[in-house]
């Protein structure tokens, strides 16, 4: 079955006016991406945990810098916690706390993942 199109977020590029405008990303930068690429891929993110496989999986273990040895730790932690993550009454506002929620409960996850905040943000 193929997967669905990731939406990811969209960059407007724009001329720096100097050399420190060019530098990283903050992590707070970051996160507002990450943020914005679970809202835009709430649908489809659900859709995949619930089938336990899919592109949007990937992303979401890169993006808390799991090594690709731990995807499928992460793949499988996420779809066991499926109800927890996709509440209803919570809808998509919560996504983020959630996944960070599931992850970090995940012992070689917590350890091994390098970009898990903690505790859930």
């Amino acid at each position: 079955m193929p997967y669905a199109k990731l939406k990811l977020p969209l960059y407007k590029s724009t001329p720096s006016s100097s050399s420190s405008s060019t530098s990283s990303s903050s992590a707070g930068d970051r996160y507002d991406h990450y943020a914005l690429f679970l809202q835009n891929n709430y649908h489809l993110i659900q859709e995949q945990v619930a089938q336990g496989s899919g592109t949007s999986l990937e992303v979401i273990a890169q993006f808390y810098g799991c090594q690709k040895a731990l995807y499928n730790d992460a793949r499988l932690t996420l779809n066991a916690n499926y109800a927890l993550l996709f509440d209803e009454k919570q809808g998509e506002k919560n996504i983020q706390q959630n996944i960070e929620q599931v992850l970090l409960e995940n012992e070689l996850l917590r350890n091994d993942c390098k970009n898990l905040p903690i505790t859930a943000t």
